[in-house]
């Protein structure tokens, strides 16, 4: 069990404050005693609470790769054989657990990427070259992935591992969002999500 929260504003760079993201884990301390990370540029910002499975010390997130960066929460139970065909094609690897199989997956496959996973996740993937945050849910929904609309004049959209997807506090206010792949504020199961600035 992991905890995954961000803000992304798709229409405008707004800089997201770290101080929220922060506050944003803090309230998921429980998903994740191993360690905490937060990751910001212009208008995006991901954190991550780590309960650690694979890979103990070397696969802390939010986990960089060139342009694309990762909050992952689950476990990739092919992430052995998906690893060795990227390192087929020519994948370089830093470390030795799934995170950045995702990573390079998504370099290698984009979207679909989802078909070839067997296991439970949630992630958010922000693409700073296609300037998108790709958000994904396994088939059977194990791993929760809750959203909201951040408000105010810029909007935006926030993402949180459980419980509403509130930001701290601030001038935004959550809002539902209300997209196809939604139910409630939730991410459906087996649904993907991708809000890019145009």
């Amino acid at each position: 069990m992991c905890g995954i929260a961000g803000i992304f504003h798709p229409s405008t760079p707004t800089p997201v404050d770290p101080n929220r993201i922060q506050a944003m884990i803090a309230a998921l301390a429980h998903r994740g005693p191993d360690g905490d990370g937060i990751w910001t540029a212009p208008g995006v910002g991901l954190g991550h609470r780590r309960l650690s499975i694979i890979d103990l010390e070397g696969s802390p997130q939010p986990m960089s790769d060139g342009d694309l960066t990762i909050s992952y929460n689950g476990e990739i139970y092919n992430f052995a054989e998906l690893r060795a065909d990227l390192i087929a094609g020519g994948a370089r690897f830093r470390t030795a657990g799934d995170t950045e199989v995702l990573l390079h997956g998504w370099r290698a496959w984009g979207p679909s990427m989802l078909d070839r996973l067997n296991g439970m996740f949630a992630f958010a993937i922000h693409d700073a070259g296609a300037r998108a945050l790709f958000l994904a849910r396994d088939r059977l929904g194990v791993k929760p992935l809750r959203l909201c609309r951040a408000g105010g004049r810029v909007g935006g959209v926030c993402l949180r591992a459980e419980g509403p997807a509130r930001q701290p506090a601030g001038p935004a206010r959550a809002r539902s969002v209300r997209d196809r792949g939604l139910h409630g504020a939730r991410l459906r199961p087996r649904r993907r999500l991708v809000w890019s600035r145009a």
